[in-house]
């Protein structure tokens, strides 16, 4: 008996000397392409990301806070603000602090304060800045602000 026979395997149909002589000679992107095509998680993976592009790039307006030609000069270097839940221990609708900027007399570095008695509170669907949606129709709904 052989050693394949001994693990159970039945050795399997020779692959033709054209199927081999393809592989050997194919380029390192067809390679990987044909692993990509056997391996489903990768093609599902692949297509939420291709919907997220798409959800993105057709609805940029809608999901954005602010026009993106509006600009606080006060605020231009802050940088991104935290998102709270909790005031004071209790549990409240997402919200953020207000800021304060410091400046350092010896450095000149700004450096940005919360404020913990100036709270902001984040609203979903409230009305912005106009905006074209697909390029086709004005709106001003934005997803939050």
């Amino acid at each position: 008996m052989s050693g394949i026979a001994l693990l159970g395997r039945r050795p399997g149909p020779r692959p033709r000397q054209q199927d081999t002589e393809a592989y050997y000679m194919a380029s390192s992107w067809v390679l990987m392409r044909r692993k990509f095509l056997r391996h489903k998680m990768a093609i599902a993976g692949g297509c939420v990301l291709l919907l997220l592009y798409v959800v993105g790039a057709a609805f940029s307006g809608f999901f954005s806070t602010a026009d993106i030609a509006r600009r606080n000069p006060d605020h231009a270097l802050a940088p991104p603000q935290r998102v709270h839940l909790f005031h004071e221990g209790r549990l409240r609708a997402p919200f953020v602090y207000g800021t304060e900027v410091k400046v350092n007399p010896d450095t000149f570095r700004r450096t940005y304060v919360e404020e913990r008695g100036t709270v902001h509170p984040i609203r979903f669907f409230t009305r912005g800045d106009e905006y074209r949606l697909l390029g086709l129709f004005d709106a001003t709904t934005r997803f939050m602000g």
